[in-house]
């Protein structure tokens, strides 16, 4: 399974950024070919792109030499994910999806997968992302099959995600949108406020219950996530420019003040905070 790298999506502007030095180093990949260095190869979305492609197409290659006993599914870039299973081939209309991402698509084919019947999937992942998608859609979808995420290295780490649901079954239902407001591949940090401190403000009885609401009203989603936000700087103000200023004089009251704190390390304003929030809010 892999990413799809569309031209023009939320991505594309990050993706081109993380380029640097390696933007104009684009190279024709084939199987005699040899492979770049790989901060050539995983930095350039050509060359991302020509990998992918090379890849579903031997997997499925190979799959109808070998005569596979058991199914493997192939997604690549096509919108239609396709299915190897002995000698056959065959298209998988029901896991249909034009979703860019491979994390969102991870955690669709497991829920049909778990609505199919099975009893056991092993989620093989090390992406932070994906668990958070899996806790929250494991209770979302209200499933009972035993799902496991499984990292990738030596030393197999294993989470049992049913487990996680019921242990902290208090904050889950906010944890997705905690998760985004806080920063994800969509939406950017605040400087400074973490995961383990937006999780703190979760356990504090703080909520973002109407974030991603589509029938929320904006300004109430944003009052939300100011208070929320608020909180991860230990601020009970109720504007983000007011939280601003409030740790501006906390900074500058510090014995042996030297210079001015970074504009960076201070909280957004109220009308940065808002797009900030918009930008969680529709993703």
């Amino acid at each position: 399974m892999f990413d799809r790298y569309f031209e023009y999506s939320v991505k594309s502007g990050t993706r081109s950024s993380r380029f640097g030095q390696h933007a104009s180093r684009r190279h024709r990949i084939g199987l005699s070919s040899p492979l770049p260095p790989q901060k050539v190869t995983l930095t350039v979305t050509d060359n991302k792109l020509q990998l992918i492609d090379l890849l579903c197409v031997e997997l499925v290659r190979k799959g109808r030499e070998t005569g596979l006993k058991h199914k493997l599914v192939v997604t690549g870039r096509d919108p239609l994910p396709i299915e190897m299973s002995e000698n056959i081939a065959s298209a998988r209309c029901d896991l249909l999806t034009h979703h860019e991402e491979a994390d969102v698509i991870m955690v669709q084919q497991m829920a049909k997968l778990a609505f199919s019947g099975a009893k056991a999937i092993s989620v093989v992942c090390d992406d932070t992302d994906v668990f958070i998608l899996l806790v929250h859609f494991y209770a979302e979808l209200g499933l009972t099959c035993n799902l496991t995420m499984d990292a990738t290295g030596s030393d197999r780490t294993l989470i049992d995600i049913p487990a996680t649901v019921k242990r902290h079954a208090d904050i889950v239902p906010n944890l997705l949108a905690m998760h985004c407001l806080s920063g994800c591949d969509t939406v950017g940090q605040i400087y400074g406020i973490g995961k383990s401190t937006a999780l703190k403000s979760l356990r504090a009885g703080l909520t973002l219950s109407s974030l991603g609401c589509t029938d929320a009203c904006l300004p109430d989603v944003i009052a939300e996530a100011t208070e929320f936000t608020a909180n991860c700087f230990n601020s009970k103000k109720k504007d983000m420019s007011e939280v601003r200023v409030e740790m501006w004089a906390k900074m500058m009251s510090r014995k042996r003040v030297s210079a001015a704190p970074q504009l960076k390390s201070l909280p957004p304003t109220s009308e940065a905070f808002a797009q900030n929030v918009r930008r969680s809010h529709f993703s």
